[in-house]
């Protein structure tokens, strides 16, 4: 058939019931995801089907094969779910679902265990077997895995690939169940049968992708990352796409303006979007508008957002905007000290990023690009010395390590000095704290050569010592 966005679904739903696909792939960000696979198995269901949930992580691939084959002695299309597939996992996953099967066995969790190794080895299309992992070279787990081969021993994995191979009757080493599928789609299902498939992240190069893209049917969910002006517009429509359904089957309105300060609150959180709007909705009662004043009362901003709307104008020289954003936070009640730890750990960072600068090791630069910036940063991370100090979302700390390169390091440390001359009066004098904020911002921002010919004159080069 073909790949599909969300907003086009509700014209396919309409002759889906009569001329379904063999095979549906929903993929991308998991709400919109399971906001489309229930329009789509609302509109099967009504035409008369039976729904065989099968979870991705624990599937037995020759079992849902056998099952996708085999002529079914019930009545009515027989649809087997599959969520949080593995048959299209990129290799770039495998360090997140390993990210898993590490946080699994800290905790002692010993079936989130299970099944975080079983969904890790399934990612590379490999089966179970109980030396798997101990016995793979660093450089054979760099080439199937796409990350470094974890220091340490791996003994402790064999007794659990033992009972993960007693239980798999799947396909041997080597056949890669996703290619399996695909062929047997190729060859085609039992009218009655029908497949649907949900994962977060696909990778678009596997012959089951194409397949399923030139052959049955795609909806892409995925939305662009980051805070460039593409992906933010990309983000943005599809937030006023959901707001706009939710206002409407609510029966309430809510004007563009106090739209724009919902969206800007919550940020790009589209289950967070819901659970606010119907909040609202409820709130209101039998009023039909909602208003400033219902938005200030209900909804307030989220931390990850409060931290970006202050250190992102500071980074970008913008004082009006910086000074906006702190009279928000004061405004809705935040603590005094919360808006001067957002400065003082953007201002901190940047100093790091300036010193990784200078010393060359990580070979960041003003004019690293993001892709790289992500690669260098997470080997970083996995370095004891580095990981605690380059917490937080990866886009801003890369505008934090941009905007080191571009500023003089002259000016950070003045901020440095500013900040802590701030932090003794916020907690030493009776000075309104307000006061001492806005103080602090203005002087950080201020045009003009403020800094003290000592600074000014101080070295171009900084070095940390772990």
């Amino acid at each position: 058939m073909a790949l599909i966005t969300p907003d086009k679904l509700a014209e396919l739903l309409q002759t889906l019931p009569q001329s379904s696909p063999g095979a549906v792939l929903l993929f991308g960000d998991a709400y919109l995801c399971r906001q489309a696979l229930h329009k789509l198995e609302s509109a099967l269901l009504t035409a008369g089907a039976v729904i065989h949930p099968i979870d991705g992580e624990e599937e037995n691939f020759q079992e849902t094969r056998n099952s996708l084959a085999t002529f079914s002695l019930f009545g009515g299309r027989q649809i087997y779910r599959i969520t949080d597939s593995t048959l299209l996992a990129a290799k770039a996953a495998s360090k997140d679902q390993w990210a898993k099967v590490q946080k699994a066995r800290e905790s002692g969790q010993e079936e989130g265990l299970r099944r975080a190794l079983s969904a890790f080895v399934r990612s590379a299309a490999l089966t179970p077997e109980e030396n798997l992992l101990t016995g793979m070279s660093a450089e054979d787990w760099q080439k199937t895995f796409d990350f470094e081969r974890p220091a340490g021993s791996l003994d402790w994995t064999r007794s659990v690939l033992q009972a993960l191979a007693s239980r798999s009757s799947g396909a041997s080493a080597g056949e890669d169940p996703g290619e399996q599928l695909a062929a047997l789609l190729q060859k085609g299902l039992p009218s009655q049968n029908m497949l649907i498939l949900l994962s977060s992240t696909v990778d678009k190069r596997k012959k089951l992708f194409k397949y399923l893209k030139e052959h049955e049917l795609v909806i892409d969910c995925s939305v662009p990352e980051g805070a460039g002006t593409q992906a933010k517009n990309a983000q943005d429509a599809v937030l006023r796409n959901l707001a706009a359904s939710l206002l409407q089957e609510g029966g309430k309105q809510l004007d563009n303006q106090n739209l724009s300060v919902l969206l800007d609150r919550i940020g790009f959180h589209p289950a967070a979007l819901e659970n606010e709007l119907w909040k609202l909705m409820l709130f209101v009662g039998e009023a039909p508008r909602i208003t400033r004043q219902d938005l200030d009362t209900l909804v307030g901003r989220t931390k990850e957002e409060e931290a970006y709307a202050l250190s992102d104008p500071i980074i970008r020289g913008d004082l009006p905007g910086a000074l906006i954003a702190l009279a928000n936070l004061l405004e809705d009640g935040v603590f005094y000290l919360i808006p001067f730890a957002i400065l003082r750990n953007t201002v901190r960072k940047m100093l790091l990023f300036r010193a990784l600068m200078d010393s060359g090791e990580a070979g960041l630069g003003p004019r690293t690009s993001y892709q790289d910036f992500q690669k260098k940063v997470a080997r970083l991370r996995e370095e004891e010395t580095w990981g605690a100090l380059l917490d937080g979302h990866p886009y801003a700390l890369y505008r934090q390590c941009s905007a080191a390169g571009r500023l003089p390091l002259a000016r950070l440390l003045f901020w440095m000095r500013l900040l802590m001359e701030a932090e003794l009066r916020l907690k030493g004098s009776a000075v309104s704290p307000a006061l001492v904020l806005h103080r602090l911002v203005v002087s950080m921002l201020q045009s003009g050569p403020e800094q003290p010919s000592t600074l000014a004159k101080s070295s171009s080069r900084i070095t940390i010592s772990a």
